[in-house]
């Protein structure tokens, strides 16, 4: 911080016109001085010129003697504030704490509804008390722009019991999880589908059982979706026509869901534009994709149809015909599919392939043009049916060096060579 030293003299203001000085009194010492010390010159000059005109003497009296006044008054203030005791700076105000956000009414009473209904032997819901559910409720976190609960995670809590539709009091619910808990066999609720706001559910592994309702297909902003289920007697479905309401749909889990009647599967899953992970693995699935007139699945990265038999044996070609025309496609897994002959020509075509797992069928060999998937990193053909020289073999990989390869249980002759060993 700087102050301005003003003078109603006249002749002092032509002196010290606009000069500034630091707050601290040392530095405001030093710096008049050095401006004294200037002035002073200017003062001794201009009196040898008026001097020659007869007027030295009062030039002198109006320049000189209130600077040097002024200078004995900084002297006297630089000494005395050396001897005063120094005040420290008062202390930072502390910092004022969040106000704490203690929930909407009614949703706090539906919350407090749906755990009169769950069973809790670990005191998972302990916590669950008081005002401040948004702050202090475990697994219950609020929207920070408008207060009302928008995620409710009850992962792994060893929860069970009934679901209370006082739920349905959530109407902003974005986020629901109760993946890990023991729902003792009971079907998911239909009341599911109606929380409209739902963007991410997983129940996964929670033993829900019985038919998935195809009222889940209302929840039209959902982008993930997990119902893997691998607890208890499991869930099914008979029909996914449900699943081509979910246009936003980014994220699709329904291992170990028993799809072995739904017939329609591949056309209902061709209406979801934005998929990007299908995951259908050991689901039963017995019919073989059809060829549809085309592919809507142009976003699709990851497809795991792990352990489903398809009818075995099916001609590899007839499962794998779409895949090639996925321009995103990452990742395939096929492993105890019951997949039968050599890979089909075109695969040479899914140049983005990474990784690609074949274990446990009854594949006899590769394309010509399976060394074109420059990007591939892991190839699983463990317990095939593949035969003839290794060396051979190992011509038709790409030569960008694979980061996994799994050839145990075939047919293989010769020795790897040094390089590739």
């Amino acid at each position: 911080m700087a102050f301005k030293l003003c003078f109603s003299s006249p002749g002092m203001y032509g002196v010290m016109e606009h000069l500034f000085f630091p707050s601290d009194s040392g530095n405001l010492v030093d710096a008049f001085f050095s401006n004294f010390l200037l002035h002073k010159n200017k003062a001794n000059l201009a009196e040898q010129l008026q001097s020659e005109k007869g007027t030295a003497t009062m030039t002198r009296l109006n320049l000189v003697f209130p600077v040097i006044a002024t200078a004995w008054c900084l002297l006297l203030l630089k000494a005395g504030s050396s001897s005063l005791p120094q005040t420290a700076p008062a202390p930072a105000p502390a910092p004022a704490h969040p106000p704490s956000n203690p929930c909407i009414a009614h949703e706090r009473d539906a919350l407090l509804d749906l755990k009169a209904g769950l069973q809790d032997p670990s005191n998972y819901l302990a916590s669950w008390q008081g005002n401040n559910c948004c702050d202090e409720w475990e697994g219950v976190v609020c929207s920070k722009r408008n207060g009302h609960v928008a995620t409710l995670t009850l992962e792994y809590a060893g929860i069970g019991g009934k679901i209370s539709p006082s739920l349905l009091a959530l109407r902003h619910l974005k986020s629901m999880s109760l993946a890990g808990n023991d729902f003792g066999g009971e079907p998911i609720p239909e009341f599911f589908g109606e929380l409209k706001n739902m963007q991410h559910l997983t129940l996964s592994d929670a033993n829900f059982s019985g038919l998935v309702p195809p009222h889940l297909g209302n929840l039209s902003r959902l982008i993930d979706l997990d119902l893997t289920s691998y607890k208890g007697p499991g869930l099914y479905s008979t029909n996914l026509a449900w699943l081509s309401r979910l246009a936003n749909l980014q994220h699709l889990y329904l291992d170990g869901v028993n799809l072995s009647t739904a017939f329609d599967w591949a056309h209902s899953l061709n209406m979801l534009p934005s998929l990007q992970h299908l995951s259908l693995g050991q689901c039963g699935l017995r019919n073989a994709i059809p060829p549809p007139l085309h592919m809507n699945l142009t976003s699709l990265e990851v497809i795991d149809l792990n352990g489903n038999p398809f009818n075995s044996p099916v001609a590899v070609e007839k499962l794998f015909w779409p895949f090639w025309d996925f321009p995103r496609l990452e990742t395939i897994f096929l492993e105890s599919c019951g997949l039968q002959g050599i890979l089909p020509e075109y695969m040479g075509n899914s140049t983005s392939l990474v990784n690609l797992g074949l274990n446990f069928n009854d594949l006899t060999g590769l394309p010509t043009t399976f060394k074109r998937l420059s990007n591939l990193k892991l190839l699983c053909l463990a317990q095939n049916n593949i035969s003839g020289d290794i060396e051979k073999f190992l011509d038709k990989l790409p030569d960008n060096g694979l980061h996994v390869l799994e050839l145990y249980g075939n047919n293989l002759e010769g020795s790897l060579p040094a390089q590739k060993g």
